[in-house]
């Protein structure tokens, strides 16, 4: 399957599905997220919830997910976690100097 077939795919078949999936538990106050990769792409599905109530887990999940695969852009947005959901890491207290 080419690279633009797989996006066809991901776009026609399994986006939709996430995005009902996504507002079902938006619904019932679950944050969602959930991040496809496809040969040239990702995709990226969410439903919405606040990085000030959401947990830690969820919170590193969405770094991850929003650094695009850049090492610095995940290290910024997890720097920057500590404000939002609190923590107790040793390495994140390096970051507050």
């Amino acid at each position: 399957m080419s690279d633009k077939s797989k996006e066809d795919f991901y776009d026609a078949e399994i986006a939709p599905k996430l995005l009902e999936l996504a507002r079902l538990c938006s619904d019932r106050g679950i944050p969602f997220l959930a991040a496809v990769e496809f040969d040239g792409g990702v995709g990226r599905t969410q439903s919405k919830f606040d990085l000030e109530t959401a947990s830690a887990h969820t919170a590193l999940i969405y770094a991850a997910c929003v650094s695009g695969g850049n090492f610095d852009l995940l290290v910024n947005g997890v720097r920057k976690l500590p404000h939002a959901v609190g923590h107790d890491s040793v390495y994140l207290h390096m970051f507050e100097n």
